[in-house]
């Protein structure tokens, strides 16, 4: 019988594709110049179970066909809706279940608003879907040019770069969903003013970098455990707006400094993020919010002990308010009726009655 032994750099090789499977297994979550291309007009109507509320919509953009969901507030007297939230869904997340996530339909209800979902495409790098074909996954919903990954193996104590990928980098989403919102305005509601953004993970990294180019048309911006992604451009912007922020220092996907270990994986180090603390550093100069943030300390949930703080950057318009969790993960769910100080829903709609207009 004979033996072979592989040589140290293959067995590296092998053991750098499997990582690089599980890193974009797990993942769950600048811009580039905007076309400005108008909405094409041959918009169809999709059925789902209740083929009233919500609809799902294929249009046409830039050559490709995307979709979008429009949930309509129930027991509306009213004409029209009093204004718009736009919930962008997660790496690999679905605009079906985005609309109905964080209590985002219960909000639009009470306050009367429409609830506009768009959905992200699959990544149009064919040798990046190749890298994750081996396993059941691949990436089947990722926002374009908001969200660059760097990589690198550990070896010998040295980093060893090893994926620089940067999502859908061809497909200009903050274009397709600023055209989305202006042709939504004319349909369903007559409030052109109230118009907010929620992103979750990924989404969170969309709503930052829209904001970016267009939060001056944003009455505010809600960010569920997502960041500001390194290659954003925000040297010339100029725009302000509240923020209400919500991110655990123990996130292992979403690094709260921007980098880090990635997961329970060894050897793997990551950088996705500008750090968050910049971030909201960031939003409150742009703001002219108190640079200093007020810091409260919330609760323990007694169940978990995942603790809670809240950071307050005071400004009369363009507060900012961002929820720090210690010890929960990535994709852990904020539930007073689970021991929470607080929950996802209360606090969403807190924060839109304050700047609804």
């Amino acid at each position: 019988m004979t033996v072979r032994l592989y040589k140290p750099s293959v067995l590296l090789l092998i053991g750098i594709f499997l990582i690089i499977e599980v890193i974009f297994v797990s993942l769950q979550s600048s811009t580039r110049q905007e076309q400005n291309l108008p909405l094409e007009t041959n918009k169809t109507v999709d059925s789902i179970k209740n083929v009233d509320n919500p609809h799902i919509y294929t249009i046409t953009f830039n050559g490709r066909a995307r979709k979008y969901l429009i949930y309509k507030p129930e027991n509306n007297l009213k004409k029209k809706p009093d204004g718009i939230i736009i919930a962008c869904h997660s790496f690999g997340g679905k605009m079906e279940n985005m609309y109905k996530y964080y209590g985002i339909k219960s909000v639009a209800n009470a306050l009367n608003m429409v609830v506009l979902a768009p959905q992200a495409l699959p990544e149009e790098d064919q040798k990046l879907q190749n890298k994750i074909r081996k396993g059941n996954s691949k990436l089947s919903a990722v926002w374009g040019q908001v969200l660059s990954v760097d990589a690198s193996y550990k070896v010998l104590g040295i980093h060893v770069p090893f994926v620089k990928a940067y999502f859908n980098s061809k497909i200009d989403d903050i274009a397709f969903i600023h055209s989305l919102i202006q042709d939504i305005q004319i349909e369903y509601t007559d409030n052109t003013e109230n118009i907010f953004m929620i992103g979750s993970s990924m989404g969170g990294f969309m709503a930052y970098a829209y904001a970016t180019k267009y939060g001056d048309e944003l009455s505010g911006l809600i960010n569920i455990v997502g960041s500001m992604g390194l290659k954003l451009d925000t040297a010339n912007v100029n725009v302000s707006l509240p923020i209400l922020d919500f991110h655990s220092i123990t996130d292992g996907v979403v690094f709260y400094n921007g980098k880090g270990n990635y997961a329970s994986v060894k050897n793997i180090y990551m950088k996705d993020a500008i750090p968050k603390l910049e971030v909201l550093d960031y939003w409150a100069r742009k703001n002219g919010a108190n640079k200093t943030p007020l810091v409260t300390t919330i609760g323990v949930n007694p169940k978990n002990g995942v603790s809670f703080k809240k950071y307050y950057y005071d400004h009369p318009k363009n507060e900012i308010t961002h929820y720090q969790l210690t010890g929960a993960p990535h994709s852990y769910s904020i539930k007073t009726y689970n021991g929470d100080p607080i929950n996802y829903y209360s606090e969403i709609l807190n924060f839109i009655q304050r700047h609804i207009k």
